[in-house]
């Protein structure tokens, strides 16, 4: 897949989390009014997130891990979301108003094969993986190492 980017270019990857049972996701992508653009909140790491850096989005739950592949297209801003996005949360008092966000572009969706967290904390270089070790947030860092096998797994399922 030649949709990643090359990281000694200094893009960086991260791993977005979504709880499937605050927001569908799902529905989301379906959408035409949203496509493959969404926006997505950032509470951690906003200093570091740049625009061209991959975006990992885990879903959380039973079936955790991941289950797009996206590219972020612009810098972290305070904004508004979107009517078209914000109806797709199941209780909208769980979104605040105005928050810091990035803009994705999903280009990869491994819905119907996701990379599960099964798998990948039996690897040795992705077992640690920060959402694994500590699955509290909605931003997490991916090293170089754990981008290599991660990026294997991923092309992988292609």
């Amino acid at each position: 897949m030649n949709n990643f980017k090359n990281l000694s270019k200094g893009n960086a990857v991260w791993i977005f989390q979504a709880n499937p049972e605050k927001y569908d996701i799902f529905k989301a992508l379906k959408d035409e009014s949203i496509g493959s653009i969404i926006h997505w909140s950032v509470k951690q790491y906003a200093n570091e997130i740049q625009k061209g850096d991959i975006a990992l989005i885990w879903l959380s739950g039973k079936k955790a891990g991941i289950y797009f592949i996206a590219e972020i297209i612009s810098m972290p801003i305070m904004l508004i979301e979107p009517e078209s996005e914000r109806k797709y949360w199941f209780d909208k008092t769980d979104k605040p108003e105005e928050e810091l966000c990035v803009k994705l572009n999903i280009f990869q969706d491994l819905s119907e094969n996701p990379v599960l967290r099964e798998n990948i904390k039996n690897i040795e270089r992705t077992k640690n993986l920060s959402i694994i070790r500590q699955p509290r947030g909605t931003n997490f860092k991916v090293t170089f190492e754990e981008w290599e096998e991660l990026e294997a797994l991923l092309k992988f399922k292609f």
